[in-house]
């Protein structure tokens, strides 16, 4: 039987691991050439694609308290890549449960998807952006906030939009608002999609930041940081290449939810399945 929530006494690890406040640190700007770092004292958790596997996220959670508890003495960090709404079952759930994250605990770091960009487009009214997230998770998205599939008819947009706008508390829209794109920390770049390559880092696009795909993937060159990633799903498990980590492991469809962790030059994996 599948869990509808963190087991007894992990909330309250998840508390004390990111109650830490982090410090900020600089660290040399990366040259492409000598090992990618993290600060000293920092532990950093880069979380990919959720899409609504609440308990897919719970149990990855988990396996992070177990590894921090291993690694103690550093200032914990968690990123979530994006795209934690959608495909999956428990959206409406996960909006609730990250918004409370990131916003009790200064270190949990929640970056923009293209899922939560599409959905804060038609709540500004977008049919086009209607179509499209309906097509690509935005039915299980309304189902998860029991709003009524009749709604859903293509006659019926307005209606629905409305619906929507009434369904999702203005507190958790501001804070969607607020996602950024992108975050850095040391050598390391954290964002949903990819980048432009040969475009610095400040002169990114955010459409590209949220969707591009073949133009980020298929350069092997280096960077300005190491790309950490999640968007384009690897199946055969997470990317953990010199210039970038892709950890998009379609949790939605193959249940493997997956996460980087990184301190110093060290560089490891963990998932759900751990």
């Amino acid at each position: 039987m599948a869990r509808s929530g963190p087991r007894k006494g992990l909330l309250e690890r998840v508390w004390a691991l990111f109650g830490r406040r982090s410090r900020t640190l600089s660290f040399p700007s990366y040259d492409g050439e000598r090992p990618s770092a993290i600060p000293p004292g920092r532990l950093v958790y880069a979380i990919g694609d959720i899409h609504a596997c609440a308990d897919l996220f719970w149990a990855l959670l988990d396996r992070i308290a177990d590894d921090t508890t291993a690694r103690m003495g550093r200032a914990v960090t968690m990123i979530v890549l994006g795209d934690i709404i959608d495909r999956g079952p428990d959206s409406e759930k996960m909006l609730r449960t990250m918004h409370q994250l990131s916003q009790t605990r200064d270190n949990v770091i929640v970056i923009r998807g293209n899922h939560e960009q599409m959905l804060l487009d038609v709540l500004d009214g977008s049919y086009d952006a209607l179509a499209l997230w309906l097509r690509h998770g935005g039915r299980e998205f309304l189902g998860s906030f029991a709003i009524d599939e009749a709604l859903m008819d293509p006659d019926r947009m307005r209606e629905l939009i409305a619906a929507l706008q009434q369904a999702i508390a203005p507190p958790i829209v501001a804070w969607l608002r607020s996602l950024p794109f992108k975050v850095r920390i040391g050598d390391y770049l954290f964002v949903h999609a990819g980048i432009r390559p040969g475009v610095p880092i400040e002169k990114q696009e955010d459409t590209d930041l949220l969707w591009i795909r073949d133009a980020f993937l298929d350069y092997d060159g280096p960077h300005q940081a190491v790309i950490v990633h999640g968007h384009t799903i690897v199946e055969s498990g997470p990317e953990m290449l010199r210039y970038r980590i892709g950890v998009d492991t379609g949790a939605y469809r193959t249940g493997i939810l997956t996460a980087v962790g990184l301190a110093g030059e060290d560089r490891w994996i963990i998932q759900n399945t751990d």
